[in-house]
């Protein structure tokens, strides 16, 4: 509580495998936004993500967590949340700014399955290029219920301490608008191997969800039942590392493997964050 939080290579919170019992409230994420992996009887409240969001990852479905009140400056980032989120998720604010009519926020409707009474608004920040981010009176993240706490009391308060303490690099008070997805022409995006879809495991966020070492290897979204690769036994969410000794970092790692006609193979996948070894029968 009561921090102001700055992270450039991951979340300004972070609370990670089965951290349960937290209570966050009152803090100024000004990069990273803030992450909850899986755990029980999290209440997450009256926080502001500057340029970023709310990142909950591979929730319990009765998890009792609950995320209300709070200011985000983009859409959530889940990964593997089944909807309704739980306990609670409502009465939060997306900032847009320059936006004096208060709209429903459908897109954290659609992303929760909650958020019944959220808003997208501009949230009406005092001096934001100053790193003052109180709400300003009429601000409607008020109405919601959220409550301005201080800006000047973050980090040590002895003089001596604060002379030589550093300020954290402030955000453009512009909100960051999300990007529509680019497509490739002439291409089909998806990507198929041994009848399987799969894709490049992704930065941080899919390192975090499925409880890698780095973030490496070809995540299997589908395996549909009857096919290569479920007959092989690949299930959906397995993320395959290795094969015969090789690593296996990204789909272009996979021909060889899909080419092995006749020859028995040995993959090393994660499976529940559990690293284990199968043997693929041979493709046909």
């Amino acid at each position: 509580r009561n921090n102001r939080w700055r992270c450039d290579h991951g979340w300004d919170i972070d609370l990670d495998d089965g951290s349960s019992n937290y209570r966050i409230y009152n803090n100024l994420c000004l990069h990273g936004g803030i992450k909850n992996r899986e755990g029980f009887y999290r209440v997450v409240e009256n926080n502001i993500m500057v340029d970023n969001s709310f990142h909950p990852h591979v929730w319990y479905g009765n998890s009792r967590d609950i995320f209300r009140r709070n200011i985000v400056f983009t859409p959530y980032r889940p990964i593997r949340v089944n909807k309704p989120w739980p306990r609670q998720c409502d009465f939060n604010l997306l900032h847009k700014p320059q936006q004096s009519e208060a709209a429903t926020a459908t897109v954290l409707q659609n992303t929760s399955g909650r958020d019944e009474h959220s808003l997208e608004v501009d949230a009406l920040f005092v001096a934001p290029e100053l790193g003052d981010y109180r709400l300003g009176a009429g601000s409607p993240a008020l109405e919601l219920g959220f409550r301005n706490f201080p800006m000047d009391k973050f980090g040590v308060q002895k003089p001596s301490l604060k002379a030589l303490a550093r300020t954290p690099q402030l955000p453009s008070v512009k909100s960051p608008e999300p990007k529509p997805p680019q497509r490739k022409q002439g291409k089909d995006t998806a990507h198929y191997w041994r009848q399987a879809r799969v894709r490049d495991i992704k930065a941080l966020g899919d390192r975090s969800a499925y409880g890698l070492p780095e973030a490496a290897g070809v995540l299997v979204l589908d395996a549909p039942k009857g096919s290569i690769a479920a007959k092989s036994g690949l299930r959906k969410d397995d993320v395959i590392v290795e094969c015969d000794g090789k690593e296996i970092k990204r789909i272009k790692d996979l021909p060889s493997l899909q080419n092995a006609v006749g020859k028995t193979i040995s993959i090393t996948v994660y499976r529940s964050q559990n690293r284990m070894t199968m043997k693929l029968s041979p493709a046909k």
